[in-house]
């Protein structure tokens, strides 16, 4: 995949959307879906790959320790299920989602799909982040995104 296959996928994403980006020429754009999750996509032309992430919201300073093991946790499912993986900005304490997918093989309906999936699991921490969702109930399927 080239930059131009790059900025065509983002296009049609778009389009099937109904969103606009904020720039995607120079291989990077970003996203607002929805629930109001800004998704970042950046080109990664040495690996021939999309990364992309999101921030799913800032852990509070009260409980920190255990809000993370359950984040660390949910690495698990998420590489399972290819939903992403959790990151944690220290300086803000904010964590983030993110995902790289290899481009050899990709089209416009996979990429939703996948970017679906990562919407729901970064949905459902950010119902833990903010006491709306339980912890143990929490889990990733991307079947459900389908």
């Amino acid at each position: 995949m080239s930059l131009n296959d790059f900025n065509t996928l983002i296009k049609k994403l778009e389009n099937t959307m109904g969103l606009n980006s904020v720039e995607h020429e120079s291989g990077y754009c970003c996203i607002e879906v929805d629930n109001g999750l800004i998704f970042h996509f950046q080109y990664q032309e040495a690996r021939d790959s999309l990364y992309l992430f999101c921030e799913v919201g800032n852990i509070p300073q009260t409980g920190a320790e255990s809000y993370c093991q359950e984040l660390l946790a949910a690495n698990l499912a998420g590489a399972q299920s290819g939903c992403g993986t959790f990151a944690l900005e220290q300086e803000t304490m904010t964590v983030l989602l993110t995902l790289e997918i290899p481009l050899v093989a990709i089209n416009a309906s996979c990429f939703r799909k996948r970017l679906d999936g990562m919407a729901l699991h970064a949905e459902r921490h950010q119902g833990m982040l903010f006491k709306e969702t339980p912890p143990d109930s929490l889990s990733c399927c991307i079947a459900e995104a389908e």
